[in-house]
C-alpha cells in the first residue's frame, strides 16, 4: 500500500472585522511576523469583494461635487427609483501564499482586460468613464453616473463571486487567530 500526501495547498481567504484595531495589528504585526516566517506574499482588501473600494469611491465623489453626503445620493435615487448597490466595509479580506496572491492579481488583471474594450483602459481610467455617462433624460447628471457605476459594480460583484468558486472564506475572530491559521496553512 503506498501512502501520498494529497493536500491541496491552501485556497482560502480569511475574513476578519474591518476595525482600526485590527487594521493596526495586521499592519504591525500580523504582515511583518507571517511574512519573515512564511516569505510569501500577502494581499488585503476592505468589503465585499476588492471592487467595493471603488464603488465607494464613485459615490464619494459624485456626492461631494454635489455638495452632498452619501447619505443624501443614496436616498436621491430612491427618490428617483433608483435603489444603488449596498457597500460592505465591514470586513477586511486577507490573501496569503505568494500561489493565492498570484491568482488574486490574475483575476484582478483579467477583470481590467475586460474593460479594454470600452471607454475604461485601467482602473485609473474607471473613474473618468463611470463619471462620464450616457445621456438619459428622465435621471439628473449624477443618478446617470450612478447608474453606470452601479451597473460596472453588479458585474463586477457576480465575476467575484465566479472567482471564490473553490475557495473558501474563513471567518476569524481576532488577529491573533488570524496569524495562528495563516502560519498553519499548508
Amino acid at each position: 500500500m503506498q501512502v501520498t500526501n494529497s493536500q491541496p495547498s491552501f485556497t482560502s481567504i480569511y475574513r476578519i472585522k474591518n476595525t482600526p484595531k485590527n487594521i493596526k495589528e495586521i499592519e504591525e504585526k500580523v504582515l511583518p511576523m507571517y511574512t519573515f516566517l512564511k516569505h510569501e506574499k500577502v494581499a488585503v482588501f476592505e468589503g465585499d469583494n476588492p471592487f467595493e473600494i471603488v464603488f465607494d469611491v464613485i459615490k464619494e465623489i459624485v456626492a461631494d461635487s454635489n455638495h452632498a453626503s452619501k447619505l443624501w445620493l443614496e436616498m436621491n435615487a430612491k427618490i428617483h427609483g433608483q435603489i444603488l448597490p449596498d457597500s460592505n466595509m465591514d470586513f477586511l479580506h486577507i490573501i496569503s501564499s505568494n500561489k493565492d496572491v498570484q491568482d488574486f492579481i490574475g483575476y484582478i488583471t483579467k477583470r481590467q482586460k475586460a474593460y479594454e474594450n470600452k471607454p475604461i483602459k485601467r482602473i485609473k481610467e474607471f473613474f473618468k468613464s463611470v463619471l462620464t455617462p450616457q445621456e438619459r433624460k428622465d435621471l439628473p447628471e449624477h443618478l446617470q453616473i450612478m447608474e453606470e457605476a452601479s451597473k460596472a459594480y453588479n458585474t463586477e460583484r457576480e465575476e467575484y463571486q465566479k472567482f471564490l468558486n473553490g475557495k473558501d472564506v474563513v471567518n476569524v475572530s481576532s488577529t491573533q487567530e488570524l496569524l495562528a491559521k495563516m502560519l498553519t496553512e499548508k
